[in-house]
């Protein structure tokens, strides 16, 4: 479902009741679900009953600014990348192999047509335009990992794209448009599952284990949502 601009009444309802990437790092706490994550199932329960959203619009001057921008930010992204800004998709709604979780990437990279023609290989996209110093901290950023640390909630929002949609590569893409012709204006952080690191001379695969972690956490989820709704 391709949202377009005004996010449609349809996309909405097509969220109720649902674990979304934007949110997700509400069950990522470090001891377990936690408070916030307990919340967080508790109004998805009632979205499920209700039929009605439990999320309240709130535009502040860091939302208005990043709605602002993000157009701008995807087509510098293809730019960088030298792809044609209309060869990505925007703002299509996904659901994961559990309908229960779905996302809306910013954009998504068609790469290429499975063999069986019936599934595609793509690359998500999360556009963020921060304000000045959220931005410049993102902007220092070079890998997943530093992100995690910096802002966890775009790195947790970026691999939960990646993992609903069934991709092994995503960007996280930082833009400030009073930067331009610095180096500062766009930073790209680049998502690969299965990157190995090498730390003391082992090799290690540290998004994986993000994400075998992010999955337990999300059957964690579905497994209290589920005792809670019956």
């Amino acid at each position: 479902m391709n949202i377009g601009e005004d996010q449609s009444e349809k996309w909405k309802r097509a969220r109720l009741g649902k674990f979304t990437s934007s949110r997700i790092v509400e069950i990522m706490g470090e001891r377990g679900i936690g408070e916030m994550g307990e919340s967080y199932i508790l109004t998805r329960v009632f979205e499920e009953f209700s039929g009605v959203s439990s999320e309240r619009e709130i535009l502040n001057e860091s939302i208005a600014h990043g709605n602002a921008w993000e157009w701008k930010c995807l087509d510098r992204f293809c730019e960088a990348m030298g792809i044609d800004p209309d060869s990505l998709n925007r703002q299509v709604l996904i659901k994961g192999y559990n309908d229960r979780f779905s996302c809306t990437p910013d954009g998504i990279m068609n790469i290429r047509e499975g063999l069986d023609r019936l599934s595609h290989e793509v690359k998500t996209v999360e556009a963020k335009c921060f304000q000045a110093l959220l931005h410049m901290k993102c902007c220092l950023c070079k890998t997943p990992q530093q992100l995690k640390k910096v802002h966890p909630k775009t790195f947790w929002q970026t691999l939960d794209q990646m993992n609903v949609a069934d991709c092994l590569e995503g960007y996280a893409v930082f833009y400030h448009p009073d930067l331009e012709k610095t180096k500062y204006c766009l930073n790209i952080i680049h998502f690969r599952v299965m990157e190995p690191v090498e730390v003391n001379g082992k090799i290690s695969y540290p998004l994986n284990d993000d994400l075998k972690f992010l999955n337990s956490r999300k059957a964690e989820a579905l497994k209290r949502f589920e005792e809670l709704k019956n």
